[in-house]
């Protein structure tokens, strides 16, 4: 199911979790935002309690600057290790502080995501509907180099396997829409590499989506880990550079919110 617009080879989702240190995180959302503004792009946050307890405002203005700002839970072993009903409690407490901020959220990403997402827990599935949402953004399923010394061979699997990470619909019609490539956490603060490596990964896997044609790449993004390593916005605007140069201008910037409008459409 490819849902990239007619035109376009194919698109870049940014998603951003804001969890963590939330004040840092703001401060990186905020920058993000400004960026963005100049950039004519739109860009995707997912938010918890915590951040919208400690700055509405800032919250709300994300919204209001026409980003996709959508749910986050901290669910440390993942939804397949959560316990249904809760975290439908959750979902909806938090979907109903967001919707009082005047934001609509139809999605949400864990802080921690599984292999395969959440294709083996239909309860867990039926309870995001449940609570309002159309989307989950669950599915990481990219392997870790096992030769952190030679990783070149585990980097190109990492953005092929977006063959694999595509959208596609669970039995009871919740949207999965996997993340693809490494994300920022695990290539800069588990594997320990640098920004450079980061930068390289990003742009390879546009350039995986750009050739094989119809790919969505949807990255898990953390704004918490990105203001530690990357405090200039270089992953954004390196990123951004890259995929408006390809040829035709083909690649186009979308948010997950996009992608399940088109899945209904």
């Amino acid at each position: 199911m490819s849902l990239v617009p007619e035109g376009a080879r194919c698109c870049v989702a940014l998603g951003i979790s804001l969890i963590g240190q939330a004040e840092q995180a703001l401060q990186y959302a905020s920058a993000l935002s400004a960026w963005a503004q100049q950039a004519e792009i739109v860009l995707q946050f997912f938010v918890d309690v915590q951040v919208i307890d400690a700055a509405p405002r800032q919250v709300q203005q994300l919204a209001w600057q026409g980003h996709g700002v959508d749910l986050c839970v901290p669910a440390t072993g993942g939804l397949a290790d959560a316990d249904p009903a809760q975290t439908c409690g959750l979902l909806t407490r938090t979907n109903a502080l967001l919707q009082d901020l005047g934001g609509q959220p139809l999605g949400v990403r864990p802080a921690t995501m599984n292999r395969i997402g959440i294709q083996k827990y239909p309860e867990m599935q039926q309870a995001i509907l449940d609570a309002g949402l159309g989307f989950v953004s669950s599915d990481y399923s990219t392997k870790p180099p096992a030769n952190p010394g030679d990783p070149g061979f585990a980097d190109k699997n990492a953005a092929m396997l977006m063959k694999h990470s595509q959208p596609r619909r669970y039995s009871g019609g919740l949207l999965e829409i996997p993340a693809a490539g490494y994300s920022d956490a695990d290539l800069l603060d588990v594997q320990g590499r640098p920004l450079t490596q980061w930068i390289d990964h990003v742009k390879d896997c546009v350039d995986f989506a750009h050739d094989m044609g119809g790919l969505i790449y949807a990255p898990d993004l953390h704004a918490e880990v990105l203001a530690r390593h990357d405090p200039q916005l270089a992953t954004v605007e390196e990123l951004t550079a890259h995929a408006r140069g390809k040829r035709a201008g083909l690649v186009e910037f979308c948010t997950l919110r996009d992608v399940l409008v088109r899945a209904q459409g």
